[in-house]
């Protein structure tokens, strides 16, 4: 074979299996290289990104959370034509995302627990890009651009706890009048493992423990319900309270990995209801005794409450006033008490 003869024949061959050679170089050479098994002490980071309407103006990068923009780049996407510099240029570059997208990019395997940030740079400074940020495949922090004025958004690369169940919310408010209550709450599943049973209990002013089994659930990873406790509260006595209401015994045996989140703490006051005084007034003389008024700064009123807290006898009113005046407020202390007293308040701004 001559030497042009093998010349063709390697030319045809590289021809031939172009479309196997092109994506190896591009894989080779990008620089988002993605693995498909990471080694031990690594985890695996996958960015989930929503662009906005004007998604050419934004670029991103992933660094040790450390490092500047540009340094150390484990991962990059987006307008490179703005860059780490471009924060606010206003240079409108061509490139990047599609607008209104979701991209998804990675996997990169990163050390387990270390620090990483993602820097957002937007060309307009307007931000609008939205970054979900999974490790392991579990969603464990969202960011929203706001700027793009170099933010950055700095995340642990460690995967869920198994068990972390955690308390979000309880329906007890800051008010409360005698009688019996229904307590719930609203528990949410942060950890790895379905729940499918565990123990709500609280405690009034540290006494005797209420304990209810939840069972029958199933949560997975990031999900929550409300559950009502089966012993309601009862509050005999007007003052200060505090209910401590606390979750535990996840399927049962298994103690929460993360008990920072496990108890919720209310202070509240105790105190008469609010008084339905309609039927007081029907076919009855009604006797109007002003307790406020010009001298105090009421001035148009048109809207007014009382304190959620109602044995402090406390009247909020606003006043109608201007836009150019600016808004005002009249706060009167044991409204309709000889000690009653008032302070009134205004938009400095005006």
């Amino acid at each position: 074979m001559t030497v042009h003869q093998s010349v063709y024949a390697l030319a045809k061959h590289i021809f031939t299996y172009k479309k196997t050679l092109i994506p190896l170089f591009v894989s080779l050479f990008c620089l988002n290289i993605t693995y498909s098994q990471c080694l031990a002490g690594e985890v695996k980071v996958t960015i989930v990104i929503t662009t906005d309407g004007f998604a050419s103006d934004g670029y991103w990068e992933l660094v040790p959370a450390t490092n500047a923009c540009g340094v150390g780049t484990i991962a990059s996407g987006g307008n490179t034509n703005v860059g780490c510099a471009g924060g606010g240029a206003e240079l409108g570059p061509t490139g990047g995302y599609a607008n209104g997208q979701v991209v998804t990019v990675g996997p990169w395997c990163v050390t387990e627990g270390e620090d990483y940030a993602i820097h957002y740079i937007d060309d307009y400074a307007d931000g609008g890009f939205e970054f979900e940020v999974l490790v392991n495949g579990y969603e464990i922090e969202y960011f929203t651009g706001e700027t793009g004025l170099n933010e950055v958004f700095t995340f642990s690369a460690s995967q869920p706890m198994a068990y972390d169940l955690s308390l979000e919310s309880t329906n007890v408010v800051n008010y409360m009048v005698p009688g019996t209550f229904d307590l719930s709450a609203v528990v949410s599943n942060q950890g790895t493992t379905e729940i499918t049973a565990y123990t709500l209990s609280y405690s009034i002013d540290n006494g005797p423990t209420q304990t209810h089994a939840v069972t029958g659930s199933s949560l997975h990873y990031t999900e929550t319900e409300e559950i009502e406790h089966s012993i309601p509260l009862n509050f005999t006595t007007y003052g200060n309270q505090t209910v401590m209401v606390w979750i535990s015994n996840l399927n049962g045996t298994n103690p929460d990995e993360n008990s920072g989140d496990d108890f919720l703490n209310t202070t509240f006051q105790v105190g008469p209801a609010t008084p339905n005084l309609i039927d007081l007034y029907n076919g009855a003389e009604v006797t109007i005794e002003p307790i406020a008024g010009a001298s105090d700064g009421v001035n148009l009123p048109t809207d007014l409450d009382f304190h959620p807290t109602l044995t402090n006898r406390e009247l909020w009113v606003i006043n109608k006033d201007t836009e150019a005046s600016g808004g005002s407020t009249v706060t009167i202390y044991d409204a309709g008490l000889p000690e009653q007293t008032s302070v009134y308040k205004f938009d400095v701004s005006n």
